[in-house]
Formats: structure tokens, C-alpha cells, sequence
């Protein structure tokens, strides 16, 4: 099972799973590069057999063709019932044996009491009365017998010492605080991305780069676009549910690095409209990836395959985010991992394959007929890592 700690460097939670990493002493941080030791604990922690009872076999729950177990639970008090019910019936057979043996004892002491009676009573008439010596004796036994009873029946209750359905909480650790500290390493890591190398910057003083320009009238809507003053503007009254994207020139990145500055205004009355930036593009297999930001604040990363959308973030709102103002758009890919930055503030991630390199671009969508939608691009940057 795979365990997780902090990184000491940057905060970040780093996963550990000794099964898949062999026990390794270091692994390397994701967000900051350092290589960190692994805690002995945790290593030690994996190669110990916890023998917690009866193990049940975990059910299965069919998710769209994909089986995931639920709960396993765990019968923690097994071994002490078992060694209870040993322990109670040893005590039933030794508390057996001393009841015949006390009877018997009783039997041969009120034997030996009479005989010594009837000999002190003839040198001694005055001695105490045998009945009183005999119970006094048969007391005493019958005491001991039942303090011998009582270690023997003695069943203190069973408190398990390990709640196997409550994961071991952290000291001084709570969700918000590691949430916190994961998007301040993630901030680190996009910083040090932030001076990648530029492969390509538009400032947008002419068309060189070979974005889509100009005016149609089409089915989908009235459009206006033009490069002009440092703004690549686009204008549009639209009559249906439609998206436009422009790609520039440019080589394919694997990873990239790609910021824009953006303002939308939108006469549609739905918080789904949204403009953004295009990443690992594919103009051959029509595929890419698409984070956008609403004007009324909310944003959403989805990726086309070319015959669908697919959302990975669906529309959630964020407080970056200045309405109806002008908005610093950035996203980091490296790897499979994706940052989404908001005005040089990390605002969420996510890790996805599916398209593995591209180009940049732009790109609009608006949901709905007769909104009247424009959005103003300017200072277009790509960043990639030296090969």
C-alpha cells in the first residue's frame, strides 16, 4: 500500500510504495527535484507482517467495465476470543477439581475434628465447640477457592489496538494545510518553467505567424477578427453553440510552457462561455487540449479527440479570476502532468497521457445563439526546456 510523507524541501506530499519501489532508501521529489530519503519507519513499516485476524475477501462494485474493490474489514478480536474460551475452560476444570477436593478436605476435616473433639473433650471439657472450628476451617477454603475462581473467570474486556477503519491521522497536518502546501510547490516548480527558453513570442504587431484573420458570415455566427496595436481582437454575435481556435506557425513542443493576457466581455447570461489558451495541439488528428477562463469567474480544462470534448476539470470558480478586467492565462505541461496558473497563481492541476506533444494556440467557445462575445489576446509567449 502506498504511503505518503512530506517533502522536506518544498512541502509537497510524495507517495511511497516499497512493493513497486524496492525499499528504495531515496526517491526524488516531482516538484522541486530534491532526492529525499525515505523515513525508516515507512520502509520498516512495509516489510512487517501484521497479523490482525480473519481477513475477509474484499467485494467488487462494476463501474463502467472497471472492478474496484470497497472496504476490506478486518475481525480484530478473533485471536482474543479464541484465547478467552481456552482460558475459560481450563478454569472450569480446575474449579471442578478443587470443589471435590474441598469436599473431600471438608469430609476428613470434619472426621479429624470429631475424633480430636471427643479426645479433648475428655481431657478438656471446656475446649470450643467443634461446629465453630469446622466452619471456621471450611471458610477459609471455600475462600481461597473462590479467589481461585475469580483469576481463573476473569474476562477483562477486549479493546482493540488498532482501529483498522481509521487511518492514522498526522500530527499537525490537516487537508487544507497539505493542499496548501502542494500548490506552493507546484508554484515553485512553475516559477522554475516560467524560464524555460522562449520558442516563440507574438506580440502581435502583424500577422506573421499566420493566425486566422478577417470577417465571415457563417453558420455558426457574424465574425470579426482582426491583429492590430499589439491585440489580436475577436468579435463575434453568434447564431448557434459554436468554438473557434487559431493556431500560429510553430514547431511541436513536448513539453511547453505557454502565457497569455486576455479580456472577455460576453452579453450571454450562462457562466459557460470561456476564451484560453490551446496546448499540445494536432492539426492532423484535430486533437487538443483547451484551458479556458469565464468573464464572471470560473474556469474548466477539457481536451478534444478530435470527435468530442472531454472535460478533465469541469467549470469551477476561483477568486483570481477579475471580472470583465484583463487576466494573466498560463499552463505548464511537463510530462503528464498539466498546471493551470491564474495571474502567476497556481489554481489547479491535473495528470493526463492522452496527447503526448503539439503546438499552442487560442481558442473561444460559446454555448449559446445571439450572444454578442469579444475577446481581447495580447503578449502570446510559448516556453519549452532546452533538448
Amino acid at each position: 500500500m502506498p504511503e505518503s510523507f512530506d517533502c522536506p524541501r518544498c512541502g509537497a506530499p510524495l507517495q511511497y510504495n516499497a512493493e513497486q519501489d524496492g525499499n528504495k532508501e531515496t526517491i526524488t521529489c516531482p516538484y522541486c527535484g530534491e532526492s529525499v530519503i525515505v523515513p525508516e519507519s515507512l520502509r520498516q513499516h512495509n516489510q512487517e507482517a501484521i497479523a490482525l485476524g480473519e481477513v475477509f475477501k474484499p467485494e467488487t462494485i462494476e463501474l463502467d467495465d472497471k472492478a474496484r474493490p470497497t472496504v476490506i474489514r478486518l475481525d480484530t478480536e478473533a485471536p482474543a476470543r479464541s484465547a478467552q474460551a481456552a482460558k475459560k475452560g481450563v478454569g472450569i476444570c480446575l474449579v471442578i477439581a478443587l470443589l471435590v477436593v474441598g469436599f473431600l478436605g471438608v469430609v476428613g476435616i470434619f472426621t479429624y475434628s470429631t475424633i480430636k473433639n471427643s479426645v479433648m473433650q475428655a481431657v478438656n471439657p471446656v475446649k470450643t465447640n467443634p461446629a465453630f472450628a469446622i466452619s471456621t476451617e471450611v471458610t477459609t477454603m471455600l475462600a481461597r477457592v473462590t479467589e481461585i475462581v475469580a483469576e481463573l473467570t476473569d474476562t477483562p474486556e477486549i479493546v482493540p489496538s488498532v482501529a483498522v477503519d481509521t487511518p492514522t491521522p498526522r500530527i499537525n497536518t490537516t487537508a487544507t494545510a497539505r493542499a496548501e502546501a502542494t500548490l506552493a510547490a507546484q508554484g515553485v516548480l512553475a516559477e522554475t518553467q516560467r524560464n524555460w527558453p522562449v520558442v516563440l513570442q507574438e506580440k502581435f504587431t502583424n500577422d506573421s505567424l499566420n493566425w486566422n484573420v478577417g470577417t465571415d458570415n457563417n453558420q455558426y455566427a457574424i465574425e470579426d477578427v482582426t491583429i492590430a496595436a499589439n491585440k489580436y481582437t475577436w468579435k463575434f454575435t453568434t447564431k448557434k453553440s459554436m468554438g473557434s481556435f487559431s493556431f500560429p506557425d510553430m514547431a511541436p513542443q513536448t513539453d511547453m510552457f505557454v502565457s497569455v493576457d486576455l479580456q472577455m466581455t460576453s452579453t450571454s447570461p450562462y457562466n459557460d462561455d470561456q476564451a484560453g489558451i490551446i496546448f499540445r495541439s494536432s492539426t492532423k488528428d484535430q486533437s487538443f487540449y483547451f484551458f479556458g477562463i469565464n468573464p464572471k469567474g470560473s474556469y474548466e480544462l477539457s481536451m478534444y479527440d478530435g470527435s468530442g470534448w472531454n472535460d478533465m476539470i469541469p467549470f469551477s470558480s476561483s477568486d483570481l479570476i477579475k471580472d470583465n478586467q484583463v487576466n494573466h492565462l498560463a499552463v505548464s505541461i511537463q510530462g503528464s502532468q498539466i498546471l493551470l496558473m491564474i495571474n502567476n497563481s497556481v489554481v489547479n492541476s491535473f495528470e493526463d497521457s492522452q496527447l503526448s506533444t503539439g503546438g499552442a494556440g487560442l481558442g473561444l467557445e460559446v454555448t449559446s445563439a445571439g450572444v454578442d462575445a469579444t475577446v481581447i489576446f495580447s503578449n502570446f509567449f510559448v516556453r519549452a526546456p532546452k533538448p
